[in-house]
């Protein structure tokens, strides 16, 4: 199994494209955002603590051809600046497919720079000034992290994978670093073109690559380790355990609290769990209050 993915991989790094020079323009935020109410409610308050932030970027919110939805397309087309568009290509079948649209979401979006936001990110502050940060100018790439260094570890799901699956799949040596975690990613995508066409092809083979990872987030560290690209790494997040998963707390440079991330227990339209740690929870009630 192991080496016909791996033929797979050759074959088709050797048929990347050259970056299409004409074809993407400027800066904007992407989201991909699911069929699921709390995907939505999540995306409207992401979106509308952006603006209250004074961050006017072009967002572009994906969702695959198939969740059409009449109501949430127009609630956000009819946001300044905000358009939905539909992925419309075959992705192999997963549990959780949308995972594997964000890296499509980020190839396919109209911006040479993006800044990804999942649908459950809850901003602290104005996220623009990332674009402007030396190191990411000259590495074109910020990734965070997760709280851990599991990387693709033994799991049940697959009994033939090794303890250091990860990094032989990377074929370099085991670095002493955290897991990515990919509710926010800085791309630009002429710096980090085959890297980001990578990603693509091992969540086009969810079904086999999710079996060593938890979804799509170490997709994107195996692409980039694979192709020995170097990239910015916060590795200063903080979580927390919350009834129905975690909150995840990601920082800047200087540590200043740049998103917030629900990967569980999500927005709502009520019943809605806030910490006293989290920025403008008065705000965020406020937009929700607004769609009722």
């Amino acid at each position: 199994m192991l080496s016909r993915y791996k033929k797979l991989e050759k074959e088709f790094l050797e048929k990347i494209s050259p970056y299409p020079e004409e074809t993407f323009k400027g800066k904007g935020i992407v989201t991909a955002c699911g069929s699921r109410e709390c995907f939505y409610v999540g995306a409207y308050v992401m979106i509308n603590l952006l603006r209250y932030f004074g961050c006017y970027l072009p967002v572009e919110v994906w969702k695959f051809d198939w969740e059409k939805d009449d109501k949430w397309d127009k609630i956000f087309n009819d946001l300044d600046g905000v358009i939905v568009k539909y992925y419309d290509r075959t992705i192999a079948e997963v549990e959780r497919k949308g995972w594997s649209l964000k890296p499509f979401a980020i190839k396919e979006s109209s911006f040479k720079e993006v800044l990804f936001l999942d649908s459950d990110i809850a901003p602290a502050k104005n996220p623009e000034y990332l674009f402007d940060y030396g190191p990411y100018k000259e590495k074109g790439s910020i990734f965070w992290s997760d709280t851990s260094k599991t990387h693709a570890k033994a799991r049940p799901t697959d009994k033939n994978k090794s303890t250091d699956a990860f990094w032989h799949l990377a074929e370099c040596e085991e670095i002493d670093e955290r897991e990515f975690e990919s509710g926010q990613i800085l791309i630009d995508k002429k710096k980090c073109w085959n890297e980001i066409n990578l990603t693509c092809h091992y969540n086009n083979h969810a079904d086999w690559y999710y079996k060593l990872f938890l979804g799509d987030k170490e997709t994107f560290h195996l692409a980039w380790r694979k192709l020995r690209t170097d990239f910015v790494f916060f590795q200063n997040s903080k979580s927390e355990n919350v009834d129905g998963g975690k909150y995840f707390y990601q920082y800047d440079w200087n540590d200043e609290l740049v998103f917030q991330h629900r990967s569980g227990n999500k927005f709502g339209l009520k019943n809605n769990l806030l910490k006293p740690e989290f920025v403008e929870q008065e705000k965020i009630l406020e937009i929700i209050d607004s769609l009722i």
